[in-house]
């Protein structure tokens, strides 16, 4: 999984991988393989912003591990719940985590993980970031939508951030918020880091999609999901260009189609076109922190880099 690599401190990712199954009920079927897959699953980066916004801000990190276990429960939880039957055409109805438990296990086990996220939370006791959490639920919901209302043909680079900003890069967001109240944060600092954590999580899911196009069996497998992918928005929907467009591709035969998309997406151009389109939004979450002049923020400006990216599989 991209960014598994990246390390938290020993004891950090000890904590947070702890927390995440000590709130799993091991004693019922299915959910000790629940938890296990949440930790298959776990983020490091994701889980490394929660932690480091708190302490750049000078807050203490005792409980917050927890925190951040719950976001790891959500984002397992949507993707149980994404791939669910809603219409004859949807896509990817046989995800592989669906096919672990089949459709109807995979809502209860969904529903579950997000039970246990909002008793967890309510257990802490930190009501503002119970909000944010609450929050973030729907956004994730409303990208889910997006993305069901669209397919990899269609799907504008406009719409595809819009879509992913909700769906993925609001953990992320939320992720640095959460961190942010955890420290005692004011209100603009908070907004700062969620917009640093949106931009950071929206770069994150753009070099993943990049990853995904230099690899042709995976290529090949997400278009068949119909799946947008960034590399394919930016080249289909592409004003300046006067080659064949998104209305053309799609009458092209299923084999001709997916070679000339393959060849298109790892194109040098295409690669220099990405580099850029990431980098602009590594330099939006650094200009976030810039907001927050008067504390230490160098970890989180860290994060933000093509380096890090780069470094992880």
């Amino acid at each position: 999984m991209p960014f598994d690599s990246l390390p938290l401190p020993e004891d950090d990712h000890r904590l947070v991988r702890e927390a995440i199954s000590a709130n799993v009920d091991q004693t019922l079927a299915m959910l000790p393989e629940v938890a296990e897959e949440t930790l298959a699953r776990h983020v490091p980066l994701r889980s490394a912003v929660v932690l480091e916004t708190c302490r750049s801000l000078g807050g203490t990190t005792q409980e917050l591990h927890t925190v951040a276990a719950v976001l790891e429960y959500l984002h397992v939880a949507a993707l149980l719940h994404r791939d669910l039957d809603i219409a004859e055409n949807a896509r990817r109805q046989q995800h592989e985590v669906q096919q672990l438990w089949g459709s109807e296990a995979s809502i209860l086990l969904g529903d579950y993980l997000l039970s246990i996220s909002f008793q967890t939370l309510t257990r802490l006791g930190n009501l503002e970031v119970l909000e944010a959490v609450a929050r973030l639920t729907k956004d994730i919901a409303r990208g889910q939508i997006l993305e069901i209302s669209g397919d990899c043909w269609s799907v504008t680079p406009a719409q595809w951030e819009a879509m992913i900003q909700q769906k993925r890069a609001s953990l992320m967001a939320t992720g640095a918020k959460c961190g942010a109240l955890w420290a005692g944060a004011d209100e603009n600092q908070q907004a700062a880091l969620y917009e640093y954590g949106l931009q950071l999580g929206v770069a994150v899911q753009a070099w993943e999609d990049w990853q995904t196009v230099r690899d042709p069996e995976a290529f090949r497998a997400a278009l068949g999901e119909s799946r947008p992918l960034l590399p394919v928005c930016l080249r289909l929907h592409d004003p300046d260009a006067s080659e064949i467009q998104a209305a053309d591709v799609a009458d092209l035969p299923e084999s001709e189609k997916t070679e000339w998309l393959l060849e298109q997406v790892t194109s040098n151009a295409m690669t220099e076109r990405m580099e850029a389109w990431v980098q602009a939004r590594l330099d939006a979450a650094c200009a976030a922190l810039d907001q927050i002049s008067e504390s230490p923020l160098a970890p989180l400006r860290d994060f933000a880099t093509l380096n890090t990216l780069s470094a992880t599989p």
